[in-house]
């Protein structure tokens, strides 16, 4: 049993964020972003829930940067004299090795019942929260902790002190340290902020399955997102037929905004506070909308409230808008239909927190020839919104708007393996379609290359299409409506785009570790190591010397790498890491990542060359090339020589301008032999 002091604080409440509540918060967010601050989600289960002695059960969700790892807890609390102690017993859950020798007769025959399923636990207490560590170390932790779905109580603080020889005025310290002591006030002998209490409390309130909690936790981890939506007509024609069920002998046409009939309010069911459809529409009006007053009225806001409560934080909506039927937009000079300006303001009065563009799109549903255009179009404005996110995630809503535009978008989230979204119309049921591991048909393309080659466009003649293959011939598809046209067949797929990512995959047809690479947060560094695999390293392994030996080829540096990844992913990228000072850890992660790929190359390196400059050919000496591949491998990045052949680590001198990087390559690539440990062996 182990000793737990702790105090919990909550900010001190009012009608409006204190100042250094808000300094605290966006501490919080630049902190997460940068990587100082880690989040986690947990839910606790409270399987005896007594006065002075608890049992709980935790799972906690962590974010990797390429998946998420579940780690479940359990643990026996019992109160002690002093309200900031109590004795505690935690331990991991190993659900593959369940022992009613290791776990307590009071824990274990539960235990057993989750290895199930783990829907057992639905019955029980719960609280959910997500959890901002802001401090840990050997002595003490500092967490923020914010409950999802919470009563009267948001979110609390706490700072325990896990070294017990630490003087009271250690938790003062960390809190001024994090910049918020005079904001806070000290809750912990209050029994309402204990988390048993307010399990007890949201018990009766906690209607969702427990996968459902789960997937949510996930979407709040994953940060800020920005949901690209396609913007329909729902708003008008809801309030058209508002306004006709209003007035039933109606015959004068109706025109958006309906300034003739501003009195009118709107809501499933009309109350005093329902919204008039003259605040609904008022451009000048900033005044926060409750969404329950407004739903129904937008497919659009139903879909942003439905991706909210699904636990995603949305941080920007990017509004993909139309023309006309004729191609031309209401406003023209803006490219903005007359719609748009009151969805816009709409969006930012029912999400005053997110930030609201548009982007114009030319498909015109009349014109059938644009659909080719629009192709290309929507998936260059999908990519630009892509490259301009700054790391968060991209969210397609196809709900509303132009339906062919919408799988077009699809189409194009299923090939960059991101999930697109859709809500029913009339339901509130948010609907995934999870990425499919689909790519180019590379076959088929290798198949016909060489035809592929020789289209120029989307437009080809008939003579051409006669030339070609039948499996190319049917992206051809659609026929011109211009009379006399000389390339009458069209492709709706952007066959140039098809060709340059099959040039692509064909360099690396298997892959090469790609995601071990997206912990190295510098994309210029990034981007030196993947050419360098693609123009250099691989290529290098063309011609092996020695194939005698155990394979050592690229595909032996992508599965180091993938290992690397599957690693992290599975003990956590804190514990892959520890040892490494924080300052260290892009740095860490770009020699481990060059070392993969380089520290074996001396296998294709047939000549040693000693220090006098004389030198010693290989090429039959297949053992001796595998017993030196390492100092073989130190040479070729050394390179002492003037001609220069293998310039393994060129260009390396921009993101390593003291040389340490380089020193630390050469001496993992020298030091990777088993038998060649680089702290000396101990004496006595």
């Amino acid at each position: 049993m182990n000793i737990e002091r702790e105090k919990k604080y909550r900010f001190i409440p009012g009608d409006i964020l204190n100042d250094l509540e808000l300094r605290f918060r966006e501490k919080v967010k630049r902190g997460i972003k940068n990587r100082a601050f880690r989040q986690i989600g947990i839910i606790q289960w409270y399987l005896e829930n007594g006065e002075g002695r608890e049992i709980r059960i935790r799972l906690e969700i962590h974010k990797e940067k390429q998946a998420f790892r579940h780690v479940w807890t359990y643990a026996i609390k019992h109160d002690l004299d002093d309200p900031d102690c109590r004795e505690e017993f935690e331990e991991t859950i190993d659900f593959e090795n369940l022992s009613d020798e290791t776990y307590s007769p009071e824990v274990f025959p539960m235990l057993n019942t989750l290895y199930g399923g783990i829907e057992a636990l639905h019955h029980f207490p719960s609280v959910v929260k997500k959890r901002t560590i802001l401090l840990d170390n050997e002595e003490t932790e500092a967490v923020f902790d914010e409950f999802i779905h919470p009563g009267s109580i948001p979110s609390i603080i706490e700072v325990e002190l896990k070294n017990n020889a630490l003087p009271e005025s250690t938790f003062s310290r960390i809190l001024d340290e994090c910049g918020i002591k005079g904001a806070l006030k000290e809750v912990t002998s209050l029994s309402e902020y204990k988390n048993k209490n307010m399990a007890k409390a949201s018990e009766a309130k906690s209607g969702n399955p427990i996968h459902t909690q789960i997937l949510e936790l996930q979407n709040r981890l994953k940060g800020p997102v920005i949901v690209a939506v396609l913007q329909g007509m729902s708003l008008k024609s809801n309030i058209q037929r508002l306004i006709q069920n209003k007035e039933k002998n109606l015959e004068s046409k109706l025109d958006f905004p309906f300034s003739e009939y501003v009195k009118y309010p709107y809501g499933k069911e009309e109350t005093p506070d329902s919204p008039t459809i003259g605040e609904i529409c008022d451009l000048e009006s900033n005044a926060p909308l409750e969404y329950d007053k407004v739903k129904g009225l937008s497919a659009e806001l139903d879909s942003l409230y439905a991706i909210q409560n699904r636990g995603y934080a949305i941080d920007e909506v990017r509004f993909f808008v139309f023309p006309g039927k004729n191609g031309k937009f209401e406003n023209e000079a803006e490219k903005c239909p007359t719609l748009y300006p009151y969805l816009e303001k709409l969006t930012k009065r029912v999400f005053p927190q997110v930030k609201v563009s548009m982007y114009s799109l030319s498909y015109a549903s009349d014109q059938s020839e644009s659909v080719y255009d629009s192709f290309e179009e929507t998936w260059q404005a999908l990519e630009t919104l892509e490259n301009e996110s700054d790391g968060r995630e991209i969210i397609l809503d196809t709900t509303g708007g132009q339906k062919i535009i919408g799988i077009i978008a699809a189409l194009y989230f299923q090939f960059i393996k991101k999930p697109f979204y859709y809500v029913q119309a009339e339901s509130s049921v948010l609907y995934e379609f999870p990425p499919s591991p689909i790519n180019w048909d590379v076959l088929q393309i290798d198949e016909s290359h060489a035809f592929y080659k020789q289209i120029e466009g989307r437009n080809i003649s008939y003579r051409d299409y006669l030339k070609i293959p039948q499996p190319l011939r049917n992206l051809f598809n659609l026929v011109s409506s211009k009379y006399n046209e000389s390339e009458p067949m069209i492709s709706l797929l952007p066959i140039k785009g098809i060709l340059a990512k099959y040039e692509e995959s064909r360099k690396m047809p298997f892959g090469y570790g790609e995601e071990l690479l997206n912990y190295i947060d510098d994309t210029e560094k990034r981007q030196w190591i993947r050419n360098k695999i693609f123009t250099g390293w691989a290529l290098q392994w063309i011609g092996d010397q020695i194939p005698e030996t155990v394979e050592h080829s690229q595909r032996h540096s992508k599965r180091l790498m993938e290992f690397t990844v599957n690693l992290i992913n599975t003990i956590g990228e804190d514990s892959f890491l520890r040892g490494i000072p924080k300052s260290q850890t892009e740095n860490f992660y770009f020699v481990l990542a060059v070392a993969m790929n380089v520290h074996d190359l001396g296998h294709t390196n047939n000549v040693w060359r000693f220090e006098d400059g004389k030198e010693l050919h290989l090429d039959g000496l297949p053992n001796i090339v595998r017993d030196l591949h390492n100092e073989l491998t130190v040479q070729m990045i050394e390179e002492k020589t003037t001609e220069k052949r293998f310039r393994l680590l060129e260009g390396i001198e921009k993101h390593d301008p003291t040389g340490e990087l380089r020193r630390a390559i050469v001496l993992v690539s020298r030091y990777h032999r088993g038998h060649l440990p680089i702290d000396p062996p101990e004496i006595g």
